[in-house]
């Protein structure tokens, strides 16, 4: 909870480096913090360095997540953006369903070290996808504007429209941020304390590690 805590802190932090270098930047050094720290507690001793290898994952997690999908998801579907949002919170959703049980399966197998090193291969092929897909200016949208899954008409117009948005001062004297805020927030408090305790739980009321985990993908 207090590396969650952490993390939302340096979100804001994370967007503004967004906002000055774009989201593909920043996603790749994120993902690669993200794979340091993963592969690291694959070979850790000592409990201060789960503390420290997770303190650098969470850092990395707001600038190679849903920060920076919004972000491309304004850019390059500004006509379209709630329905893309719902499309990639499905996603995020399903990805989160099956990345559970098979995650369990490989410590079930292999242990907890292969579990951790696993998931560190996974986040290696996210990059490589972020690395040659991912394209974060308006001048690359307007490149790709009217060919069949693209955006049409004006794209570039909208992706430019799209960064300007509010500053940080105008958006935190409306309501919708506030809103917003309290909103994820809470969310995110009820989601990560579930999530947290919900496989030891039912570990400790004898379920198998495989069952419960599969709880928490119907959760």
């Amino acid at each position: 909870m207090t590396l969650s805590a952490f993390m939302g802190i340096l979100a804001p932090f994370a967007g503004r480096l967004m906002d000055k270098h774009g989201a593909r930047p920043i996603m790749i050094v994120s993902l690669i913090m993200m794979i340091v720290g993963f592969f690291l507690r694959a070979v850790m001793t000592d409990l201060w360095q789960f503390y420290a290898f997770s303190a650098l994952i969470f850092i990395a997690t707001p600038g190679a997540s849903m920060l920076s999908v919004g972000r491309l998801v304004g850019l390059w579907f500004a006509a379209k953006r709630g329905r893309m949002m719902g499309l990639i919170s499905s996603g995020n959703n399903f990805g989160g369903m099956i990345a559970v049980p098979i995650i369990t399966a490989v410590i079930v197998i292999g242990g907890w070290r292969w579990g951790f090193a696993s998931t560190g291969f996974l986040l290696i092929g996210v990059l490589i996808l972020v690395i040659f897909i991912i394209r974060d200016k308006p001048e690359d949208v307007e490149k790709e504007v009217n060919k069949r899954w693209a955006p049409k008409g004006d794209a570039g117009k909208a992706a430019r429209a799209a960064l300007q948005g509010f500053t940080a001062s105008q958006a935190i004297r409306t309501r919708a941020f506030w809103l917003l805020s309290v909103g994820m927030a809470l969310q995110q408090f009820a989601r990560t304390s579930v999530a947290t305790q919900f496989i030891p739980h039912l570990e400790q009321v004898g379920f198998s590690a495989a069952q419960a985990a599969i709880g928490l993908m119907l959760l």
